[in-house]
């Protein structure tokens, strides 16, 4: 079936993990990185994780409420006092919690960062001149950026860049020792996929890589499919990795609950 849907999809390659009852059950990886080169994906080939990342940085966001360094109703500006939006109201309310949740009640702005390749900083100040949408959580519009936010309210408050946070807390105990948080240093630690397009003319086309890492914590971390089977089982495992709880049991368990109505 898988083979099948590779055809049928033009997939170069790909990996599969399957994760139950807290362990590895299947892992496979298939096809090629280059399409040119045809070398094989390996369980050490890196790929974007997409907006995978975004769980990953929520996770991180709840280990310093586990430190006690801030909280999920803390208002943005007290972390953040350059954050700012059209709406003076919902500038002075948006919560920690709301940077993941999509109801701030801004309209969509990744032409931001999809069409420019400015800083992280640069991009959240032009946030503040897109439009209100709807009142603040009443609403959903999705939004890429307010991710970066939460990636420097990260560094903000713990003092380290959101990508040596997570490297720090969640790549290096659970042993992702492949996996890149700035998407861009997959040249230098090399075993990568290439991207195509599948143009109605020429067939399978390679483009460059969409890599903007002035918004990274939305969606740039790449993984390995061995990386990718221990995050999973962490997370199977409820944020336990062997017998150490890299966040508390609560924490955790409030990420998976409906925060938006």
């Amino acid at each position: 079936m898988i083979v099948q849907g590779m055809t049928d999809w033009k997939i170069p390659g790909l990996a599969t993990i399957v994760v139950k009852d807290g362990q590895v059950v299947f892992q496979k990886t298939y096809g090629v990185k280059n399409l040119v080169s045809n070398e094989p994906v390996d369980e050490n080939t890196l790929f974007n994780m997409a907006s995978t990342t975004k769980a990953i940085v929520a996770i991180a966001m709840g280990m310093l409420v586990d430190d006690g360094k801030l909280n999920w109703d803390d208002k943005v500006v007290d972390h953040l006092p350059y954050f700012q939006l059209s709406d003076p109201y919902i500038t002075a309310d948006a919560r920690v919690k709301d940077l993941f949740t999509h109801n701030l009640g801004i309209v969509n702005a990744d032409v931001l960062w999809t069409l420019d390749s400015v800083s992280t900083r640069e991009t959240v100040k032009d946030f503040d001149l897109l439009k209100k949408g709807y009142p603040l959580r009443g609403g959903f519009t999705y939004q890429n950026i307010m991710y970066a936010v939460a990636g420097e309210v990260i560094e903000a408050v713990s003092g380290k860049p959101w990508n040596q946070f997570v490297k720090e807390r969640i790549f290096n105990p659970l042993g992702m020792t492949r996996t890149q948080a700035i998407a861009n240093d997959i040249f230098k630690v090399g075993n990568y996929v290439t991207p195509y397009f599948d143009d109605p003319e020429d067939g399978m086309v390679e483009v460059d890589y969409g890599f903007s890492d002035q918004i990274g914590p939305a969606g740039m971390i790449c993984a390995t499919p061995n990386d990718i089977a221990k995050y999973l089982t962490f997370v199977v495992n409820d944020g336990i990795h062997k017998s150490d709880t890299l966040i508390r049991p609560k924490t955790f368990k409030y990420l998976f609950e409906p925060h938006s109505f």
